[in-house]
């Protein structure tokens, strides 16, 4: 989806809007540019799709794109390769990106109409019958035999993918190993009174990370079985917790740390703090679930491969 400010930005300039894709698509004097939308990274990906009309410009693009970000805070990063410029854009408020959207327009445009620029196939580099197409979550101009070519690669990259197949028991090693990390954090933070979604969010992504790494790859099966286990690492966490807590009060008696943590669910039932461990943990369930869902579904999303090629105009 896209947001409110980015259907405003695209009034603003004339643009198309696919929500679908994020993309907002359009030209200016001329020449095409679209930008896609990505709220969670706070920015905008321009790209303009063009190449001399003929022999070399006196200022090669990657140098011009040099300095534009220097002379601009709101731009992020720059690069050009094959035939097209991009720009990534700091998304700030709609007034300040709508100021930084058109000084570089303004500049972009200036530059192809100063060295003679064509709007073209970015893979190419014809000019005539090309289109806007999402592809691999990003946004291409691209003609037909180009856009045709593309679905075949990703069709075969997709087939490719299919066959490979995580190691569940090696992922699940790595991943328990890896969520120790998040463990630690979170007994460290709640000796100082808190439970942090920032630390079940850690866990969870050392945990994910541990599962790849050990795995061989992260598919929807690793993805399910790093949830489930993120679950129980939590569980470990807070039980670790409740354990320092009675290894605090009864090591000046000769208990050890180990002692105390045998002795949790008989401190526990004896003190009547079943319903306070009850209710941390579905707090720290709560939290992790919020911090991570969005993580979880993205890599559940990533391990299925989109072999679409949609044309948007």
């Amino acid at each position: 989806m896209i947001s409110s400010m980015g259907k405003q930005l695209a009034a603003a300039f004339g643009f198309t809007v696919n929500p679908e894709s994020a993309v907002l698509f359009g030209n200016q004097a001329g020449y095409m540019i679209s930008a896609v939308e990505n709220t969670s990274q706070r920015m905008y990906y321009l790209t303009f799709p063009a190449r001399p009309s003929q022999g070399v410009p006196a200022l090669l693009p990657q140098n011009f794109l040099g300095q534009l970000k220097a002379q601009d805070k709101q731009i992020a990063g720059v690069m050009a390769e094959g035939y097209a410029l991009y720009i990534a854009v700091k998304m700030k408020g709609y007034s300040k990106t709508l100021a930084a959207f058109q000084r570089i327009f303004q500049a972009v445009i200036g530059y192809f109409q100063q060295y003679g620029f064509v709007s073209c196939c970015m893979e190419c580099g014809t000019t005539e019958a090309v289109g806007v197409y999402a592809l691999k979550g990003s946004c291409q101009f691209l003609c037909d035999e180009c856009a045709a070519n593309a679905q075949a690669r990703l069709q075969e990259m997709a087939a490719s993918q299919m066959k490979v197949i995580s190691n569940l028991p090696m992922g699940l090693l790595g991943a328990f190993l890896a969520s120790l990390i998040g463990v630690a954090a979170w007994v460290l933070v709640f000796q100082l009174g808190y439970i942090s979604g920032f630390v079940g969010l850690l866990l969870l992504f050392c945990a994910l990370k541990g599962y790849e790494k050990l795995g061989g790859c992260m598919d929807r099966k690793g993805a399910i079985a790093v949830a489930v286990l993120s679950l129980i690492m939590v569980f470990a966490s807070l039980y670790l917790c409740y354990g320092i807590e009675i290894f605090k009060v009864y090591q000046e008696d000769g208990f050890n740390i180990f002692q105390c943590l045998g002795a949790v669910p008989a401190v526990i039932e004896v003190n009547g703090l079943a319903g306070s461990f009850i209710r941390d943990l579905l707090i720290g369930w709560l939290f992790t679930g919020a911090a991570g869902a969005g993580m979880l579904i993205n890599v559940i999303r990533g391990s299925k491969m989109n072999s679409t090629v949609t044309r948007l105009g």
